[in-house]
């Protein structure tokens, strides 16, 4: 690829993350202003809200970077952006569905014992229930991420490790502030501050996922 090229490609995918960026911000801020007027808690223009715009939003960007892992592997003609693929596609169907709390449910309702009492530690049992269901998923993601890593050339661990950060990153959010948000903030802070941190920190975090494997495609092709 000449040097053309390259200051072509980072060009484009530099704008393309500056609009994800400030449709993010667009969000952000309209859900903050109507969580200080109080006007609703999860009405549309939540970033909380089931089936709202901004979970629209976030479910799009799974389904375009799970997508978009899969052309990478197309053009690297090997199988090791296919667990981020496997990730994505995961991502997009719980927040579609709402699969974790179900399986949680189904967990509770099966084992019964310890797992049906109301909470655990102070965090709903249903969160914990939840929870273990995304667990289960990053270890599946985890083991061939690993070995993909491991046989990865030079030109493939860039991404990766970019890609490693924002798993991370999107873990604290996703999982770790969730569970404190539900044990330990009030409702009325919860759904103003925490889904705030939160559904905000996923946004921003997604759209900086899509700008990696988007530099990436246009590095290859």
């Amino acid at each position: 690829m000449t040097k053309a090229k390259v200051r072509d490609g980072r060009s484009v995918t530099g704008v393309f993350l500056v609009a994800l960026l400030a449709i993010d911000a667009l969000l952000i801020a309209v859900h903050f202003a109507f969580a200080l007027l109080g006007v609703g808690e999860y009405i549309d223009l939540s970033l909380a809200a089931s089936g709202g715009f901004a979970e629209r939003v976030l479910q799009g960007k799974w389904l375009v970077l799970a997508v978009m892992f899969l052309a990478i592997a197309a053009l690297w003609r090997n199988w090791r952006p296919l667990p981020y693929a496997f990730l994505s596609f995961y991502f997009w169907g719980a927040d579609m569905t709402d699969l974790p709390v179900h399986f949680g449910r189904w967990l509770r309702d099966v084992i019964g014992g310890p797992l049906a009492e109301p909470e655990l530690f102070g965090v709903p049992m249903i969160e914990v229930l939840s929870t273990s269901m995304h667990l289960l998923m990053f270890a599946l993601f985890f083991i061939p991420a690993v070995v993909a890593w491991r046989r990865a050339t030079p030109r493939e661990l860039p991404m990766m490790r970019q890609m490693a950060f924002a798993i991370i990153a999107l873990g604290v959010f996703g999982i770790a502030f969730d569970v404190f948000s539900a044990s330990v903030l009030s409702d009325g802070l919860k759904h103003s501050f925490g889904d705030f941190v939160e559904d905000g920190g996923e946004l921003v975090i997604g759209s900086f996922m899509l700008w990696i494997a988007a530099k990436e495609l246009f590095r290859r092709g």
